[in-house]
C-alpha cells in the first residue's frame, strides 16, 4: 500500500475553488460587455436617427413664406420629429429618455455655426439623446448623437459650349377639363352629378354662378382653412400633393371666402358641400400643376375652377352627361348627350431625337330624338320621326420632340399635329327613320354618315424655354402650351340613306333628298346650339396642351464659378 504524501492531501478540491472564482469574474466581463454592447448599438442608433432627421429637416428650411424665425424653427422641430419616429425612434420616450433638438445654422470649413434668425440658416444640426440602463450593472448611461446637413447649391450652373442636346422629355395631353361658369342651366345638374354625392340638388342661378366665377382665393388661404380642418398640409408641398376630401376643400373654400367678406359666394360654394362623396379624395396639384415652391401661396386660385375642377377630378373618367332643359331645337323634342374623357396624358422621360406622342382623349355622344316636318315632292305634310345616335371620337394630337437647344438659349422645341377626329351617326339597327303623310306612314328611311375631320392648319411649331418653362421643380408642372383646338362641325356630315317606301305613289329619292335636307337643317341648328354649351364643358377639338419636362445636353457645366467638363447631363 502506498501512503499518499501528506502535502498532496492539503491540495485536493484547489482546482473547483480556482475554477469558482474564475467563473465569477467571466460572468463580470460577460455582464459588462453586455452593457457596453447595448451601450454602442443606441450610441449607432441614435447616429442612424440623426444623420435620417437632419437630412429631412435641411429640405424645410424653405418652406415657410414669409418667413418668420420662430414659425420656421418650430417647423423645423416638427419635421426632424416626424422624421425621427418614422425611423423607429419614439418621441416622446421617458422611458428609454429620448430628445431631439434642431438648431438652424450655417456650415462652412468644416464647422457649424448657429444663427440667431433661422430665416437665414443654410444648414440644420440635429442632436438625438437616449439613455442606456445597464442590465447587469447599477446606474445608466445618458448618450446623444448629431448630424448637420447643408443645403445644396445651384445658383450660376450655366451650361457652358453646349452646342448639342442629346435628348428631351415632355408631356401631352387633353385641355377637355375647365367648364365654364357662363351657363348656369348646364352646371348645376352636371356638377351634381359629378360630384355623386347621397343626393340633394344645387339651383344656383347665373348670378350665383358669376359670382364664384369672378372670385378668387389664395393658395395660402386655403391653407390656413384646410389646417384648420386637421388636413396635414403645413408646407407648400404637402399642400399641392396631400391628398384630401373633395368635401373638405370645398368646405375650406367657402371658410376661406366667408373670411374675405365674400358672404354669397361663400354660401353658393357651401351648397355643394352635401353632394360629395365623402371618399372622394384629390390633390391640389391636380387642379392647379403649375404652382410649387414657397411662392405658390400667395397664388390666388379662381374659385369657380376650385368648385369645377373638383366635382371633375370626383367624376373621374365616368361619362358626363349633359341634361336635355340645356338645349333647344326645332325638330328636337329631346338631346341625350354626354361626353368622357378617355386617355389620361402621356408622358416620356428622357428620349433621342425626334420622338413622337400620341393622345386621343374623348368620345362625345349625342342621341337626338327628332320629329319634323320634311318637304318631300308629291308627298303632303311630310314628317319625320326617330333617333339618330352621332359618336365624335378623338380630340388629340400628335407631338415629336425636334430638337433640344443648349449653350446661351437651353430649351426644347416640339412640332405638334393634331389628330384627326371621326364622326360616325347612324339610324340604330331595325330603328329606320319614319316618315309619314297625314299621319300614314308612307316610307322608312335608314341614314348614315361617317366623317374625318382634320386641323388643316398642322403642324404647329412650339418653344419652351430653360428655366422658366420647366418643372420649377419635382412633381410640378411647369406651364404648358395650348396648340389646335376648334369647334365640332355637325352641319358638315353628308348623309346616305336607304329608303324602303310603304306608301302608294310615293318616289323614293325624292323622300331621301327631303330626308337628307332635313337632317343636315337640324344638325346646323343643333351645330349653333350645342356649341355653347360644349365650350361651357370645355369641349373643343383636334388639339392638346404640352409640357416640357427636361433636356440632356453634352459640354460643360459652369457651377459657382468652377467649370467642370462633364458627359451628357440632364437640364430640369
Amino acid at each position: 500500500m502506498t501512503d499518499v504524501p501528506k502535502t498532496a492531501e492539503r491540495e485536493h478540491g484547489s482546482i473547483m475553488i480556482m475554477a469558482a472564482a474564475a467563473a465569477v469574474v467571466m460572468i463580470l466581463a460577460a455582464a459588462l460587455a453586455v452593457d457596453i454592447g447595448r451601450q454602442a448599438l443606441d450610441k449607432r442608433n441614435d447616429r442612424r436617427v440623426a444623420d435620417l432627421a437632419s437630412l429631412d429637416t435641411v429640405r424645410a428650411l424653405d418652406d415657410v413664406n414669409p418667413c418668420n424665425s420662430s414659425t420656421l424653427q418650430a417647423h423645423l422641430v416638427d419635421v426632424a420629429t416626424q422624421s425621427a419616429n418614422r425611423n423607429g425612434y419614439k418621441l416622446p420616450d421617458t422611458a428609454d429618455g429620448h430628445s431631439l433638438s434642431v438648431v438652424a445654422g450655417t456650415f462652412s470649413n468644416g464647422t457649424f455655426a448657429p444663427v440667431a434668425d433661422a430665416c437665414t440658416a443654410t444648414a440644420v444640426q440635429v442632436t438625438v439623446g437616449s439613455t442606456t440602463v445597464y442590465q447587469f450593472q447599477k446606474g445608466s448611461k445618458d448618450l446623444t448623437a448629431g448630424a448637420v446637413a447643408q443645403q445644396q447649391s445651384s445658383t450660376n450652373s450655366t451650361c457652358v459650349g453646349c452646342t448639342t442636346a442629346s435628348a428631351g422629355g415632355f408631356k401631352l395631353g387633353s385641355f377637355l377639363a375647365s367648364l365654364s361658369v357662363s351657363s348656369a342651366g348646364v352646371l348645376n345638374p352636371i356638377v351634381e352629378k359629378m360630384l355623386g354625392g347621397p343626393g340633394g340638388t344645387v339651383n344656383l342661378t347665373a348670378v350665383s354662378w358669376q359670382g364664384i366665377g369672378n372670385s378668387t382665393v389664395t393658395l395660402q388661404e386655403l391653407q390656413t382653412e384646410l389646417l384648420n380642418l386637421g388636413a396635414d398640409v403645413g408646407t407648400p408641398d404637402k399642400l399641392m400633393n396631400t391628398q384630401v376630401t373633395v368635401a373638405k376643400l370645398l368646405q375650406a373654400t367657402a371658410s376661406a371666402l366667408s373670411r374675405d367678406g365674400k358672404t354669397a359666394e361663400a354660401t353658393s360654394v357651401g351648397s355643394f358641400l352635401g353632394l360629395a362623396r365623402t371618399s372622394t379624395v384629390m390633390t391640389i396639384g391636380s387642379l392647379f400643376p403649375n404652382q410649387g415652391g414657397s411662392a405658390a401661396l400667395t397664388v390666388p386660385v379662381n374659385v369657380g375652377d376650385v368648385v369645377v375642377g373638383s366635382a371633375e377630378i370626383a367624376n373621374g373618367n365616368n361619362a358626363v352627361n349633359v341634361p336635355n332643359a340645356a338645349v333647344s331645337v326645332p325638330g328636337v323634342t329631346n338631346l341625350a348627350m354626354s361626353l368622357q374623357v378617355v386617355q389620361a396624358p402621356v408622358e416620356v422621360a428622357s428620349k433621342p431625337f425626334p420622338y413622337t406622342l400620341s393622345t386621343s382623349q374623348l368620345t362625345l355622344s349625342m342621341t337626338p330624338t327628332i320629329n319634323a316636318p320634311v318637304t318631300v315632292a308629291g308627298v303632303p305634310a311630310a314628317n319625320m320621326t326617330g333617333t339618330l345616335p352621332t359618336t365624335v371620337q378623338g380630340a388629340g394630337a400628335d407631338a415629336t420632340e425636334t430638337a433640344g437647344r443648349c449653350a446661351s438659349n437651353p430649351g426644347l422645341d416640339v412640332s405638334v399635329t393634331p389628330r384627326p377626329y371621326n364622326m360616325t351617326s347612324a339610324t340604330p339597327a331595325g330603328q329606320p327613320l319614319s316618315v309619314t303623310s297625314l299621319g300614314v306612314a308612307v316610307a322608312t328611311v335608314a341614314a348614315s354618315a361617317s366623317q374625318t375631320f382634320t386641323d388643316t392648319g398642322a403642324p404647329h411649331a412650339i418653344t419652351f424655354g430653360y428655366p422658366t418653362q420647366f418643372p420649377p421643380s419635382q412633381n410640378v408642372l411647369g406651364p404648358s402650351q395650348r396648340v389646335g383646338s376648334t369647334d365640332i362641325g355637325f352641319g358638315a356630315l353628308n348623309y346616305s340613306t336607304t329608303v324602303n317606301v310603304t306608301g302608294f305613289g310615293v318616289n323614293g329619292n325624292a323622300v331621301a333628298t327631303g330626308t337628307i335636307n332635313a337632317l343636315q337643317t337640324i344638325w346646323t341648328n343643333l351645330d349653333h346650339t350645342v356649341q355653347p354649351v360644349l365650350r361651357a364643358l370645355g369641349l373643343q377639338v383636334a388639339g392638346a396642351d404640352v409640357w416640357a419636362m427636361q433636356v440632356t445636353c453634352a459640354g460643360q457645366i459652369v457651377t459657382n464659378g468652377v467649370t467642370i467638363s462633364l458627359p451628357p447631363v440632364l437640364v430640369k
